[in-house]
């Protein structure tokens, strides 16, 4: 009966344990320009049309505070828009130590978009034309070389 006991809590502390998902390999984006630009990690070539980069996000009203109280719609800015003279971060595949290219073909993309472009035009408008500011390829012996750190200049 004993046996049974231990084996039985042995089993619940197992399955109650949460699971330990290490963080992210990230990649460092320093703005150098003197505007604020919008940063779309790709695969692909070109821009896509999906998923869309957005101007600012929100937390919805579905949120609420430590205390309980519901949270109002509450706007902020995402991670891949990054303020002229600043550094911003990208997560990618990986551990923060090693961090890896999430693409099959060994390299990735960055399009750099202005914030006006983004303000004055629609994703769809932006991903069919193309409208971006600067296109940078790497690959992952390339980043590995920079320590994971890209600047961004404007030409």
């Amino acid at each position: 009966m004993m046996k049974k006991l231990c084996v039985i809590c042995i089993a619940l502390i197992l399955i109650g344990c949460p699971t330990y998902d290490p963080p992210d390999g990230m990649l460092s984006i320093k703005n150098t320009s003197s505007e604020t630009v919008y940063v779309y990690l790709t695969c692909s070539g070109m821009l896509p049309e999906t998923p869309e980069l957005k101007l600012y996000l929100n937390i919805g009203n579905s949120v609420f505070d430590e205390a309980g109280n519901k949270v109002k719609d509450t706007i902020y800015f995402p991670n891949y828009r990054i303020e002229p003279d600043s550094i911003g971060f990208l997560g990618v595949w990986g551990t923060p130590k090693k961090p890896k290219i999430p693409c099959e073909t060994q390299s990735m993309n960055l399009f750099f978009i202005s914030e006006f472009v983004m303000r004055k035009y629609t994703w769809e408008e932006i991903a069919q034309k193309q409208l971006y500011e600067k296109k940078m390829i790497f690959t992952q012996r390339q980043l590995d070389s920079l320590s994971w750190r890209v600047v961004y200049k404007q030409d």
